[in-house]
């Protein structure tokens, strides 16, 4: 007899979820799981109903390949970044802790991802419990981010320690053999005036300098039709292990127009981001950022926010914008292609 069970219902245990609601989203309902193609009914007990597309197509597999469950763990950070930055911290903590009890139970995960999981999950319901959703996301973004690389984070994102005075230590570097601080798996995406009809466009790409050292370039052309006038690459959200740090020095050169580091942190208004302006010549050189000369801004607009702190950055931009930092018209803005290149982005300690 075949067993059909609907893609996108799954019932998974109430205590996963770590919240209690009003009632209505529990029932006397049994769970199901999947090994392999046979389908197995549990005893019946509180759960809560979660909606889930990928997960009932990997349960079923006959494969527990490590392929199998980094797609799952990026399809999880693909629709959890989105929760997490729109405020829903709970609905991305929720949804990744779904998918690491589901990579566990279902025996997807295993060795060293099992016990990271594992981990992950009780440091999330722990925090989860005592209401702080966004650490109970963090718990387990971690996680993914670490098995996703393959690596426990060490001197970049997502590790911390005690800091010397004068101390800087890399976030973003081009060629790094320690993959938690390269650009690649920063995962950059391009954020264009396309959003509000302008027709800017850039990429970012790993290029070499006169000498062959690897770099990255920041390239595209702006354009002012359709109202446009930004162009920006943006990381995914991580943790960046900034919480001793003073600022951020980027190693770069450009075409001497006007560039701005744009961060997005924990604490503020969806759509906030601490900006600074910084102008890169033609000559290689370090340019210091200090957080605390970072202006919080909304869609240009300057607002009322916290100090920015590194301890709460969440994703990072690199922009090319008609307005400033400030809010004003760019002196030196003009239509047409603009390049900078960059070698490295640290955090540092004064």
């Amino acid at each position: 007899m075949n067993l059909r069970i609907a893609p996108l219902l799954f019932a998974v245990p109430h205590q996963t979820l770590g919240s209690r609601t009003n009632g209505s989203a529990y029932g006397r309902v049994r769970q199901v799981t999947f090994k392999k193609d046979r389908a197995f009914v549990l005893p019946v007990r509180r759960t809560a109903l979660v909606r889930c597309s990928t997960l009932p197509k990997l349960w079923g597999s006959s494969t527990n390949s490590d392929s199998t469950m980094k797609a799952a763990l990026k399809e999880a950070i693909q629709k959890g970044a989105p929760l997490y930055n729109s405020g829903d911290t709970t609905g991305c903590w929720r949804l990744y802790s779904q998918t690491a009890e589901f990579l566990v139970e279902g025996g997807l995960a295993t060795g060293c991802a099992k016990k990271r999981l594992q981990g992950a999950i009780e440091e999330g319901r722990s925090a989860g419990l005592q209401g702080r959703s966004s650490d109970a996301a963090w718990a387990l973004r971690n996680a993914f981010d670490e098995i996703l690389m393959g690596s426990q984070p060490t001197s970049g994102a997502g590790s911390s320690g005690v800091r010397r005075p004068g101390e800087a230590w890399s976030l973003l570097e081009v060629g790094s053999k320690d993959p938690s601080v390269s650009f690649d798996a920063a995962g950059f995406g391009p954020v264009n005036d396309s959003v509000m009809g302008g027709r800017s466009s850039c990429t970012l790409q790993i290029g070499r300098d006169d000498l062959g050292a690897p770099m990255v370039v920041f390239s595209g052309e702006l354009s002012s039709a359709g109202g446009g006038g930004f162009a920006s690459v943006r990381t995914e959200p991580r943790r960046w292990g900034c919480e001793d740090a003073d600022g951020l020095l980027v190693e770069a050169r450009g075409d001497g127009r006007h560039y701005k580091v744009n961060i997005m942190a924990e604490g503020v208004q969806p759509g906030v981001a601490y900006r600074m302006d910084f102008v890169a010549n033609g000559e290689w050189g370090r340019i210091k950022l200090p957080f605390s000369r970072f202006t919080p801004s909304f869609r240009g607009n300057i607002v009322e926010a916290p100090e920015l702190r590194g301890g709460r950055m969440v994703q990072m931009a690199i922009m090319v914008s008609k307005l400033t930092d400030k809010g004003m018209p760019t002196p030196d803005y003009r239509v047409g292609n603009f390049k900078l290149e960059i070698k490295s982005i640290k955090a540092y300690k004064n």
